[in-house]
């Protein structure tokens, strides 16, 4: 997967998710892509998908715009492209309703790679967890207090 593509210069901003899957749930790219086309989206919303085992999956191309941040899959201040990162899983065992930060050691050394890369490569700095955008406060994903590990 090639995270030095020049249509990755089209965004600039990235949005983290967690596709609020229970921590049993070992998805990626095909699952949720079902699930999004299910919905009538003419894809899977999101560009990266991580999966509990810290493998990276490609969703949707650079260049297209994600679906991932209503009100926010372009960035308002200069109308290019967010970036949208998936990680699987984020909500509780016993309970769907229950926001939980269950994500593994792998995933986080991968999005940690992955952001940094992007980073290096595209100069982005705005960065945000998908309950940081306006209009999407009350939402728990991504599932983990990501105004502290972003900051």
């Amino acid at each position: 997967m090639n995270l030095h593509d020049k249509d990755l210069l089209n965004h600039s901003a990235i949005v983290i998710h967690s596709a609020a899957t229970r921590p049993s749930m070992d998805i990626g790219v095909k699952e949720i892509r079902s699930w999004h086309l299910d919905r009538g989206w003419s894809d899977i919303g999101y560009h990266l998908v991580i999966r509990r085992d810290g493998s990276l999956e490609k969703g949707r191309d650079w260049d297209r715009q994600g679906a991932h941040a209503g009100g926010f899959n372009r960035n308002p201040k200069d109308g290019k492209l967010t970036f949208g990162i998936c990680m699987v899983g984020g909500v509780a065992e016993h309970d769907i309703k229950v926001v939980e930060d269950n994500f593994t050691d792998d995933q986080w050394s991968t999005l940690n790679k992955v952001l940094k890369e992007i980073i290096d490569f595209t100069g982005i700095k705005e960065i945000y967890g998908h309950n940081q955008l306006p209009g999407h406060a009350s939402r728990g994903c991504p599932s983990f207090n990501s105004k502290v590990y972003i900051e």
